[in-house]
Order: structure tokens, then C-alpha cells, then sequence
């Protein structure tokens, strides 16, 4: 319910709502019967998003300098994703599965070197379609 757009009344048959803005909301449908006298309310948790978007970089620096340290994938619509970083003769370094992951250029507990590596990542999106990503990214000092 969203009384900017005007759907804050009590009389309201098939009540509809339309938002374009990005976030989420927390709807309540309240029903009085005027015969009974009884009340009932119901809510639900939706989020609105503008799309599916998968934005992989290209290059990062894990130089401590608190600005673009990590190699993190920032995704909007999706539910599941998978990252696996590999170096130049397809040694797996690293890998992640969660929307949050991220790599810091490390592995093994040990700095990677400067370099040109390769990621595959896998990503569902909230309507169940599987997406496959690949490509290479720079780590830079």
C-alpha cells in the first residue's frame, strides 16, 4: 500500500499497485467485513528489482589501499552464483559460491602475482535461468 499512488482506501475491490523504484516493500491488505464486524490483515515481503544484471570487472588491485581491492561480482536478480579463478595454465586458485563471494588475490594463504587470470562463473537468476560467464580479468599491484 502506498498512499502516493492512491490505493490507501478502505473500498477498493481488485486492488492493484505498480512501483518502478528499486527496493523492498511491505504490502498489507486489510479486510473488515461490516456484516461480522471482523478484521483480518495480511502482509507479504516483495522486492522490486530493474532487471538481471551480472557486472564482472576486468582488473583489481589487492594493494591494500582500501580501493579496489577484491574481484567481486555485483549481480541484481540473481539467486544463486559460482566463481572459479584460474591462472594462466588452468590451475584452479580459487573459488566461490555465493552472490557476496569475492577474491582477494590470494591463494593458499600466499599473494598472487601480478598477472592475467581466467574466471568461470555460474549464475541463476530469480526466475531459474542458469547463465555461464567466462573471461579474464588483471590483478594489478
Amino acid at each position: 500500500h502506498d498512499p502516493a499512488s492512491g490505493n490507501n482506501t478502505s473500498v477498493l475491490v481488485t486492488p492493484t499497485q505498480t512501483s518502478s523504484a528499486t527496493g523492498i516493500y511491505f504490502p498489507q491488505l486489510t479486510i473488515y467485513s461490516s456484516q461480522t464486524g471482523c478484521v483480518d490483515s495480511f502482509q507479504v515481503c516483495l522486492e522490486v528489482l530493474n532487471g538481471i544484471t551480472v557486472t564482472i570487472p576486468n582488473v583489481f588491485s589487492p594493494n591494500d589501499d582500501a580501493i579496489n581491492d577484491v574481484f567481486s561480482i555485483k549481480t541484481e536478480g540473481i539467486r544463486e552464483l559460482s566463481c572459479d579463478i584460474y591462472d594462466r595454465w588452468g590451475l584452479k586458485l580459487y573459488g566461490w559460491n555465493s552472490t557476496t563471494g569475492y577474491w582477494d588475490g590470494t591463494t593458499n594463504g600466499k599473494q598472487c602475482s601480478d598477472g592475467t587470470y581466467y574466471y568461470i562463473v555460474n549464475a541463476t537468476d530469480i526466475k531459474g535461468k542458469v547463465s555461464s560467464y567466462r573471461g579474464y580479468l588483471q590483478l594489478l599491484k
